[in-house]
């Protein structure tokens, strides 16, 4: 059975990915870090369905007063997202020539793990002459170099591959169950959202927030 949220905030969701966001990957991130509760804190001030960190939204400029409003924190979400994966090409560029499965995974492994972990592990590996190219590659290095790898960032990588392999799965499963969510009246939902985010879009700008 589906869960509430999903009939609320699902379309809000489809339409903020796009057709570039992994939508099982929303999907299961709201599920695992909010439970899609949109008024849920962490002792981090982690806030709202997407549990965005304070530090992220100073970084990324978003307002995090607002992160308990939903479709500013799903928006927000989607925006960052959309910034770690520039960031994620830019800075190896021939790792990650496309956006496929294998790299949405690495994205939402930095979100757990954060940008530096993320990127001693992956330039451990390049070092190391290993140069994956799907998800289970990396999966079976990080595991196999669990101790050094651990000793190295300060963090269980795999603690965090696992949970990755778990949001991934859980949205895979919200997606084949919520056909209803995501048939013809989201549409609507999805225009309205979309206006709202070019909206959101400008005030940020404006501010000086957002850049191009």
């Amino acid at each position: 059975m589906a869960p509430a949220w999903l009939s609320r905030y699902g379309a809000l969701i489809r339409a903020a990915a796009g057709s570039d966001l992994p939508l099982a990957m929303m999907l299961g991130h709201v599920q695992l870090e909010s439970g899609g509760r949109p008024n849920d804190r962490t002792s981090l001030d982690e806030r709202g369905l997407m549990q965005i960190h304070p530090a992220t939204s100073r970084e990324m400029g978003f307002d995090h007063d607002r992160m308990f409003d939903p479709a500013y924190s799903i928006q927000a979400g989607a925006e960052m997202f959309r910034r770690m994966a520039a960031r994620m090409q830019r800075d190896f560029p021939s790792l990650f020539p496309v956006r496929n499965d294998f790299f949405w995974r690495v994205v939402r492994f930095e979100f757990s793990i954060g940008s530096g972990a993320t990127r001693q592990i992956l330039r451990a590996m390049l070092a190391a002459g290993f140069r994956p190219q799907m998800w289970g590659q990396f999966a079976e290095y990080i595991e196999s170099h669990r101790a050094e790898l651990q000793r190295l960032v300060k963090h269980d990588p795999v603690k965090w591959s696992t949970f990755v392999e778990r949001v991934f799965s859980t949205g895979e499963k919200l997606v084949g169950g919520a056909g209803h969510v995501f048939g013809a009246a989201p549409i609507i939902v999805g225009l309205a959202v979309t206006v709202a985010a070019v909206a959101w879009f400008l005030v940020e700008r404006q501010k000086g927030d957002v850049q191009i």
